[in-house]
């Protein structure tokens, strides 16, 4: 999945995509920065955060992890992004074992392997 799959241009009213341009923001990171979307997984106010991993320039990859409250992303809202070097780093270092399944994040044999189409 590409960015603009995933976030849509300015000028989209699609509530999905608006909701991750929020999470980008309420996390602090920089949508230039991005080169793609490896998984994905849409949150819930008042609930599960919407999480992503990405690659970003420079070929480092990213963690995000970003919600808001039941009044939305004004006022109730945070997020956070982290970097690593390596896919296998990042997984293993940052993500959250009950969101690894989210994102369709497998242990075989020792080794977290990307199964992007298994992200919800």
């Amino acid at each position: 999945m590409n960015l603009i799959e995933l976030i849509g241009t300015e000028e989209a009213t699609d509530y999905h995509q608006w909701d991750w341009r929020q999470a980008f923001i309420a996390a602090g990171l920089s949508l230039s920065k991005v080169v793609d979307v490896l998984a994905a997984s849409e949150g819930q106010n008042e609930g599960a955060d919407w999480i992503a991993i990405l690659k970003l320039t420079g070929g480092k990859f990213c963690y995000l992890a970003a919600g808001c409250d039941y009044t939305g992303w004004d006022s109730g809202c945070g997020g956070h992004y982290q970097v690593r070097g390596t896919l296998e780093d990042l997984i293993a270092s940052t993500i959250p074992v009950d969101e690894r399944h989210r994102l369709g994040i497998v242990v075989a044999f020792g080794r977290a392997v990307l199964n992007p189409r298994a992200a919800q």
